[in-house]
């Protein structure tokens, strides 16, 4: 087992995690009693498609990994409720010899579904303990369970590093597994540069494609900004309604236009522009951005030799796992997007 943190900060949250294949009754006993949160499994997506498990829509799923049904074993438990037959059933669930007809849906198992491109992708615990197992050769598939307190609150900060003193565990934060992964791995592929003039002057546009999913993803840099510290970025989730068509229902379109206008007036900086194909999860996105999703842009902003930032956004938020890509924001810059009033600007 070790403990999985967010990030080195008084603030964090930690889940006790261990490669699934490992799970006994005797394991499962030791998170209830001592972690004392929910147990969650979590798979591949690969694993999750093999086993037919569909996704439940969680009101923030925008923010926390897809839950599926519930599951358990068809054979070899009896109620299913025990910790043998949980730890029964999460042997039937990882077994890659087994497929769909070795499960029932409805059960006590509690599947998670990691992004396919683990912590490059998504900066969350799910994808951070199934590319823990995965580093260590193992089945990638593990076992969450966030640490609580006697009165049920999550356990935060310096109470953290004392569960994991009393237990013996060693602690790694999401940072310390993309910075592992960030030495042999990647998810884009630079593929094209041409120089783009605009009515905010002239651009360099680096084309990247993805190695996930093979779409395609846009930087337009002005300036040489290599190497140089503090340079203005903006990142922009595609959205066709409002980019191409100006859409009355979002402000997208004029949001680019007025991060472009603002590294015109800097001289220098960089618009990363990510593929989206589904423009109502853009939508959502844009009242609740998925800061834990800014792997791809962070590969891209490495790519482009870029180490610190002043990020051009009206939504103040941490990014987890940034510094795995030994990236800094040093500073939240507001977009003035013409026509907002400050309220729109806050939020």
């Amino acid at each position: 087992m070790a403990v999985l943190v967010d990030r080195d900060a008084d603030d964090n949250m930690a889940l006790v995690t261990m490669a699934a294949q490992f799970v006994t009754p005797d394991a499962l006993r030791f998170l209830m009693r001592n972690a004392c949160g929910y147990v969650y499994l979590a798979l591949t997506a690969e694993r999750c498609a093999q086993l037919g498990l569909d996704f439940v829509d969680l009101n923030d799923s925008l923010i926390r990994p897809p839950a599926t049904v519930t599951i358990e074993a068809r054979e070899g438990i009896s109620t299913g409720i025990g910790l043998a037959d949980q730890a029964h059933s999460i042997a039937v669930a990882i077994d890659p010899t087994k497929g769909r007809e070795a499960i029932v849906l409805g059960g006590h198992v509690n599947p998670l579904r990691a992004r396919p491109g683990g912590v490059l992708e998504r900066a969350g615990w799910t994808e951070g303990s199934i590319d823990l197992a995965r580093a260590a050769g193992l089945l990638p598939a593990a076992i969450l369970c966030e640490i609580h307190n006697d009165d049920g609150s999550a356990t935060q900060g310096a109470d953290v590093t004392m569960f994991c003193r009393r237990h013996r565990l060693p602690m790694i934060t999401i940072a310390e597994v993309i910075a592992h992964r960030q030495r042999t791995d990647k998810l884009v592929n630079r593929e094209v540069e041409t120089t783009l003039p605009t009515a905010f002057g002239e651009f360099m546009a680096v084309g990247y494609r993805s190695l996930l999913d093979g779409s395609h993803h846009l930087a337009l840099v002005k300036g040489e900004v290599r190497g140089k510290a503090d340079v203005l970025v903006h990142v922009h989730r595609s959205c066709r309604s409002g980019d191409i068509f100006h859409s009355i229902t979002c402000r997208c379109g004029e949001s680019v236009h007025a991060a472009l206008a603002a590294i015109d007036v800097e001289g220098m900086g960089a618009l990363v522009y990510l593929a989206e194909d589904d423009d109502a999860l853009h939508r959502a996105q844009m009242d609740e951005q998925p800061w834990r999703d800014f792997g791809v842009a962070a590969q891209i902003l490495v790519d482009l030799g870029l180490s610190s930032i002043r990020l051009l956004t009206n939504q103040r938020h941490d990014i987890p796992g940034l510094a795995g890509y030994r990236l800094t924001v040093s500073d939240h810059v507001p977009l003035r997007v013409p026509g907002d009033s400050p309220a729109a600007r806050a939020r």
